[in-house]
């Protein structure tokens, strides 16, 4: 191979490898802003599980629910 078939052939291969690294980055933003929506729904799945089990909670202790128990506890 002559010298400028090398550096042809190499130049080919850097440019392959600067596509990859683009894909690379490009996913890994991705892969930020992915991470950044479940952390928030996360958070905001903690809030409304733990106001959901409040709501709950008093609604178990409304006086007379026993008389209107449908489960046959």
């Amino acid at each position: 191979m002559t010298l400028e078939e090398r550096c042809a052939f190499l130049e080919r291969e850097l440019f392959e490898v600067g596509i990859q690294l683009d894909a690379a980055q490009k996913r890994l933003r991705l892969a930020d802003e992915l991470a950044k929506a479940v952390r928030t729904w996360r958070e905001n799945c903690d809030q409304y599980v733990w106001m959901v089990d409040k709501a709950m909670h008093e609604w178990n202790k409304v006086p007379g629910d026993e008389l209107h128990d449908t489960e046959g506890r």
